[in-house]
């Protein structure tokens, strides 16, 4: 991955150029025919052809060229911000319209940033955060996030969802988080960082936050007897790993239409 943004900088810098050596080679030619004429028909079809190649060039690996520096500013926090890793990991994104594959990025859910692998033409480590709203969605750990609006009926910030479960009838939709707390571990006084994952369930168009059985349930409730009957069966407990538990209930919901 390094040697690849290595050579693409090169390789982008080479395209760049030509386009400006096509132009003068024009320029030049036009001089030695009497000058140059800027308001010339041919001096400004040349040019826009030029600029044209070059935006069409750009806009296709724009993902490159658009976003901040990021900088790790987590030091002295115990555990880490990012969703499930502390390092890089290869994943796809959809950027503004264009499809990339295999980039190196990390998922920062305390900050909500998508964070991008990124080597400067030294050869040395330069992540940058891309715009996010451009970001429409992304695959990491074999997770999949979408972009969503601000919905304020459902307390839906605009940010990225994980896609748990995408069914006709029910969807599950988790906020991936994390916040900053008290480290309660003796002689470790300080901060750390803690999931607090919320849950929604996306039906008939809305959202409905859920935590537990009951509220599940609720939300639900048109197929209720035999969600109950599923959730007793197959002893399904929410404490440990709700993400899958309640996957595994609004996909068996959806079994039943």
């Amino acid at each position: 991955m390094k040697h690849f943004n290595i050579l693409y900088k090169i390789y982008s810098s080479i395209f760049i150029l030509i386009c400006l050596l096509s132009f003068s080679t024009i320029q030049s030619k036009l001089f030695a025919q009497g000058g140059v004429n800027y308001g010339n028909e041919q001096t400004q079809k040349a040019f826009a052809k030029a600029v044209k190649s070059y935006d069409n060039y750009i806009g296709k690996n724009s993902f490159t060229y658009t976003g901040v520096s990021f900088y790790n500013s987590y030091g002295g926090i115990k555990e880490h911000p990012f969703f499930l890793e502390d390092y890089w990991e290869p994943g796809n994104v959809v950027y503004n319209g264009n499809a990339y594959d295999s980039i190196d990025m990390m998922y920062d859910i305390y900050a909500d940033n998508l964070i991008i692998q990124n080597f400067g033409l030294n050869g040395l480590p330069s992540p940058i955060e891309p715009y996010g709203p451009y970001v429409q969605s992304f695959q990491l750990h074999g997770y999949h996030f979408i972009r969503l609006e601000r919905d304020t009926i459902a307390n839906i910030k605009e940010g990225f969802y994980n896609m748990m479960y995408d069914g006709d009838n029910a969807q599950l939709i988790i906020k991936r988080r994390k916040e900053l707390v008290n480290s309660n571990e003796i002689n470790n006084i300080g901060e750390m960082f803690s999931e607090k994952d919320r849950f929604y369930i996306k039906k008939d168009g809305l959202f409905y936050q859920v935590k537990k059985k009951k509220s599940i349930i609720k939300v639900l409730e048109d197929r209720s007897k035999e969600l109950k009957s599923f959730i007793r069966t197959n002893g399904i407990k929410f404490n440990e790993n709700p993400d899958f538990k309640i996957a595994e209930v609004v996909k068996y919901y959806d079994t039943l239409f």
